[in-house]
């Protein structure tokens, strides 16, 4: 039996309410008509760790011990969600196995929900212990490296695994490290997606020694937008190559270079998957010598430093550290409304290490004080509007923006939902190309820092293509606030038509 619970479930739904809240009436009904789940979808529902008290009785329950495949796609559970949700599971398991009718679960679907390092944990606990999984994908989560090896230690234990989707987690090279452990005993394993997981060079060599001789049943192998350089790349691809099942490498969003993507080429050739490769629309230049050499001494502080300290810090955040305590600017310690007031460089830096936490934070703290999701998401474009008012022309703000415009966006993306036009009309109304409802807004600012930070997020594997369409439309039209920046106009339009 297959149950689907239509999408647009909100929290104050999913709540359980003195008669009963909506999880807790589908469970019991389920329970009383006898039914028996193979397929249970609540994709795209509200829930939160909040709605775990409605779904318990349901997902602890013989209703769920034929459960082949759970689909909880963005479903907002959070950490503390994430962690509830695997202890029914594993309640779930400890019960069937009890009763002689163990779960037999094949497929477990969870992206976009925060699941963090707590919900990547447990929910390890649960894969060792059903040791059935066949298809596991948890995108954009927060996973860090600790629940990265979690993961791959317990999946490695499902001899079934043939479908791993990891992508837009935070693996870094430690994480791919701490994976490739594991990969060489995932026999059955048919589709890898490590797609934007700051692997880097070393991370994906790790990822190449792996599966040289290993997982010969291999399709896809996805290592897009990990800023890899050349000599990983035809690594990689030398790596995967002898395999007659596999169909497709997507190596795009990397750093190659136009001599880069050609020595990946031919390395394919040789190796006889010139047909296999995907595109390189999306390549970025290949680094200097200098900026290379950099970037590996980083990846082995990332492999030892962090290690010693016993805690994770991702090649992201320690450019940023460094970034903030290079000479030129002074910082001004300020509040995150000071900050808006006056969005200045100095101002920026002087909002500490935490300042990426500060700024979203304060976004979502509309939320939570009852102002709703809209708010919520007009508030990420008001601090995405500051930010991108500073100026970006000299270290270390250069360094510590883009990642500053990735987090508000992505955050606003969460807060969203499905309702992507919450996102579209607040990016309008901030560039200037729609009025706002409220008369008294207007945009008084220059917008030319926001159409730069665009047109490196529209292409980004994040930014829904929705709301790319949607910026096509309006910036087609002529617009006297954006028509003052021609130049940057005409690249992001670019971006948006690639």
């Amino acid at each position: 039996m297959h149950s689907y619970i239509g999408n647009g479930l909100m929290l104050a739904e999913a709540e359980p309410e003195p008669n009963g809240g909506s999880p807790t009436h589908v469970g019991s009904g389920l329970m009383l008509a006898g039914a028996r789940l193979t397929v249970l979808d609540l994709s795209d529902n509200a829930v939160g760790p909040v709605g775990m008290d409605g779904l318990h009785v349901l997902l602890t329950s013989p209703v769920c011990y034929t459960l082949q495949r759970l689909l909880l796609n963005n479903n907002g559970w959070g950490p503390t969600g994430g962690v509830r949700l695997a202890d029914c599971l594993i309640e779930c398991h400890e019960r069937s196995v009890r009763d002689g009718t163990p779960m037999k679960l094949r497929e477990f679907v969870s992206g976009r929900s925060r699941l963090e390092n707590p919900g990547a944990l447990r929910l390890a606990e649960f894969f060792k212990r059903v040791k059935t999984m066949e298809k596991v994908v948890m995108p954009q989560n927060g996973i860090y490296h600790e629940g990265v090896q979690a993961l791959a230690e317990a999946l490695s234990e499902n001899p079934a695994l043939q479908h791993l989707d990891l992508n837009d987690n935070l693996l870094t090279p430690k994480g791919a490290r701490a994976l490739a452990k594991s990969l060489p005993k995932m026999e059955e394993l048919r589709v890898l997606n490590l797609n934007d997981c700051l692997l880097r060079a070393a991370g994906a060599r790790a990822v190449a020694a792996a599966i040289r001789g290993n997982n010969p049943k291999l399709e896809e192998l996805h290592l897009a937008f990990n800023e890899v350089t050349r000599a990983a790349a035809v690594d990689l691809v030398e790596a995967a190559a002898g395999r007659e099942s596999l169909s497709l490498v997507h190596l795009d969003g990397n750093q190659l270079g136009e001599e880069g993507i050609e020595a990946v080429r031919d390395a394919a050739a040789a190796a006889g998957l010139a047909d296999t490769l995907g595109g390189f629309s999306e390549d970025e230049d290949e680094p200097d010598s200098d900026e290379e050499q950099d970037e590996e001494e980083e990846e082995e502080e990332d492999g030892e430093g962090a290690e010693s300290e016993g805690e994770h810090v991702s090649p992201m955040k320690r450019e940023e550290a460094a970034a903030a305590k290079r000479p030129g600017i002074t910082p001004i310690q300020c509040t995150v409304a000071e900050f808006l007031c006056q969005p200045t460089a100095a101002r920026l830096l002087g909002l500490g290490d935490q300042r990426q936490q500060l700024l979203t934070k304060e976004a979502l703290n509309v939320k939570e004080i009852g102002d709703g999701r809209c708010a919520a998401v007009q508030r990420h474009l008001q601090l995405l509007s500051a930010v991108c008012r500073v100026d970006a022309s000299q270290p270390p703000v250069d360094q510590l923006l883009p990642p500053l415009v990735d987090a508000l966006l992505r955050s606003a993306l969460d807060t969203a939902g499905e309702d992507l036009g919450l996102l579209s009309n607040s990016l309008l109304v901030y560039l200037g190309l729609i009025k706002c409802e409220d008369k008294q807004f207007s945009v008084s600012w220059d917008v030319k820092g926001m159409l730069v930070a665009l047109t490196r997020a529209v292409r980004q594997p994040y930014f829904p293509a929705t709301v790319r369409d949607t910026l096509q439309t309006f910036l087609s039209r002529p617009n006297k606030t954006v028509d003052m920046h021609p130049q940057q106009k005409h690249l992001l339009m670019q971006a948006l038509f690639q």
